[in-house]
């Protein structure tokens, strides 16, 4: 282990900061181990067992942590001995030169074209002569979908305490606490900062207690010593440039070793109620955030995406959403404007939104641990403290998802163009996108249903895989319920063909509605159905997953433990195929009526016309608007 950690470091300005390298070391390996306990199992735990040298299973594991803590008690000259033994002194080197030869690649060439001759040789035999394009299973026995009651389910008790609290009881050697406060009450101005507050959140110089002002390195490297992970974002799981589930709050999440939860809480709540933005470190972030935008908006697919959304909230009428505001095509306008301004003037905005997101409001907190009573308790404890004031009881933080309006509810007088085509320099493939109203959320009664037929189709080897990506018309396609935004979505992604893919789509999709699935078969069914159950299982197999299913059941206002789940594992078991056919002739039928939906397409600039001309020819076809991208971040 000294071996492996002496480059690290000798990046260190001094050996003092790599007393936090070691708890990190050693808090990523326990939170490894306890997250991916089957990858483990495999790399520590297997080889004791296999090889013969007397070891007991297990002691591999321990001798590394042992070796690590012992670590922790070595002075810098033994630091120093380890990095001039292993990194100066070391004299097992070699070097390799390579040196171009002629004849080796004119050798290299001709072997090639051999084998690409093969290649087609091959290739033109299998046309001429086919095989049969069916195998007879009728007398192969396959295993029956796997009985979910006996299916292993971690233990957990999920509570919700009051309006603004939940806790969830799972085994578990560290603690998750979420804090979440609402931006409803902000303007759009402010709220366009978000994702620049959000990212200097954590990272900024702090004021002490007796009024001198902490270094944000020094804070930093605390912060990293008391907790695992720290981040605030808008919404649940969000990105920097895209709002998570429920965007109308800011998400708070900290993640700590058992026992130290108020240590980490305290620091956690000095840096949101007492940092001091700097200029210095304003513009610093400011400049990265800038290039990480300007990096994004070259990628079709990234594009494709946001600009959905933006598409999405406009036709809704709620174009000064969280959602809207956030995607980087707003953002990447808003930091450019940011930069030009003084930066006195944008510390001054950041101050404003910090005052007015952490006003004195109640913020609903969620917590995940061995024993979450006692430190949901103390978290609101010391957020009071911190606030300097009792919170509004009239301003609770109203955690919950709204359910959507529909498209067709405000399309008629939107004056947004929902069909759009927009050319990217430098993209070399194309992406396509459609979404439609579908009134299916998560307690639906066709929920299951739609879902395990959704899966039939995008599975490896299903309709769309063997229609579109087995004929190379592009390398992904699929198709999925999003319950939180009510919509069925297809996408279409790296396609050389975007608009041919899309008639291969609707070409599967009549035949199957006409068809009525007549040739869908049990087996078929209950493969989908397997693969759903794993995702639900997979969700929340480890402590922190059930606790992140958990906070989102609360936002739905369900108690998302093991009663709900084994609920909905039956729900999920009674699916039968009569289920597939009605839910297909209920919601799928959508998908051919794109005008009541939101397409786009992303692609190259040489390419947008005769793909725009495609989609215009085609057997269910969409009239796109060509936009450029510059004009639309500016709009």
């Amino acid at each position: 282990p000294g071996a492996r950690l002496s480059p690290c470091l000798l990046a260190c300005e001094n050996l003092t900061k790599s007393t936090t390298l070691f708890f990190l070391s050693i808090f990523s390996l326990l939170l490894e181990l306890e997250n991916n306990v089957h990858s483990h199992v495999v790399d520590a735990l297997i080889p004791d067992a296999v090889h013969e040298d007397g070891l007991e299973i297990g002691t591999r594991l321990r001798q590394e942590f042992e070796a690590l803590e012992t670590l922790l008690d070595e002075g810098e000259e033994f630091w120093k001995s380890v990095a001039s033994q292993w990194l100066v002194k070391n004299r097992s080197r070699a070097s390799f030169v390579g040196k171009p030869s002629r004849d080796l690649s004119t050798q290299l060439q001709r072997q090639r074209a051999e084998s690409a001759a093969v290649r087609r040789s091959s290739m033109n035999r299998a046309k001429a002569d086919p095989k049969p394009s069916s195998i007879d299973l009728s007398s192969v026995t396959f295993p029956n979908l796997p009985d979910a009651t006996r299916i292993a389910k971690l233990p957990c008790t999920v509570n919700r305490i009051d309006c603004h609290s939940q806790t969830i009881q799972v085994e578990s050697a560290f603690s998750g606490i979420s804090i979440v406060v609402d931006t409803k009450h902000i303007s759009k101005e402010l709220r366009e900062h978000l994702p620049l507050f959000c990212s200097l959140l954590f990272c900024v110089d702090v004021l002490r207690d007796d009024g001198s002002v902490e270094g944000y390195e020094s804070f930093v490297r605390r912060l990293s010593e008391a907790t695992i992970h720290c981040y605030a974002g808008v919404g649940r799981n969000a990105g920097t440039f895209r709002a998570g589930a429920v965007p109308s709050c800011v998400v708070i999440d900290v993640s700590t070793e058992s026992g130290r939860e108020a240590q980490a809480m305290e620091m956690v709540l000095q840096s949101v109620f007492r940092s001091c933005l700097s200029c210095e470190r304003v513009s610093a972030m400011l400049s990265n955030l800038n290039s990480d935008a300007t990096e994004a908006i070259r990628e079709g697919d990234v594009v494709c995406r946001a600009f959905s959304r933006l598409l999405h909230e406009h036709a809704l009428g709620s174009s000064d959403s969280n959602a809207a505001v956030l995607t980087v095509i707003q953002q990447h306008e808003v930091l450019r404007r940011l930069q030009k301004m003084k930066t006195t003037e944008v510390v001054e905005k950041l101050e404003q939104l910090r005052a007015e997101l952490f006003e004195a409001s109640t913020p609903f907190i969620h917590v995940g641990s061995r024993d979450p009573k006692p430190i949901i308790e103390k978290t609101r404890s010391l957020w009071n403290k911190a606030a300097g004031r009792v919170p509004d009881t009239e301003k609770i933080t109203h955690y919950r998802h709204e359910r959507p309006k529909k498209y067709q509810e405000i399309k008629t007088s939107s004056k947004v163009d929902t069909n759009v085509i927009v050319p990217i320099a430098g993209v070399q493939s194309g992406y396509f996108r459609l979404q439609v109203d579908c009134p299916v959320h998560h307690e639906h009664p066709d929920y299951f249903a739609l879902e395990v037929l959704c899966e039939m189709w995008s599975r490896t080897e299903g309709p769309l895989y063997n229609g579109i990506r087995g004929e190379g018309l592009a390398y992904g396609a699929s198709l999925w319920l999003s319950p939180i935004h009510e919509q069925l979505v297809v996408s279409i992604s790296e396609s050389s063909s975007p608009n041919e893919a899309w008639d291969v789509f609707v070409t599967l999709l009549t035949e199957s509605l006409e068809g009525e699935m007549a040739e869908t078969t049990s087996l078929e069914m209950d493969a989908a159905k397997a693969a759903v159950l794993y995702q639900m299982h997979g969700d929340r197999m480890t402590p922190s997953m059930a606790s992140d299913l958990a906070f989102a059941g609360a936002a739905r206002g369900v108690i998302a433990g093991n009663e709900e789940f084994a609920r909905r594992e039956k729900l999920l078991h009674d699916v039968t195929i009569e289920d597939l056919k009605r839910v297909q002739r209920a919601h799928l039928d959508r998908l051919l009526r794109p005008e009541n939906g939101i397409s786009v397409v992303t692609c190259g600039l040489g390419s947008s016309e005769s793909i725009r001309s495609g989609f215009k020819r085609s057997k269910c076809p969409i009239l796109l608007h060509e936009q450029a991208l510059d004009v639309l971040m500016s709009d």
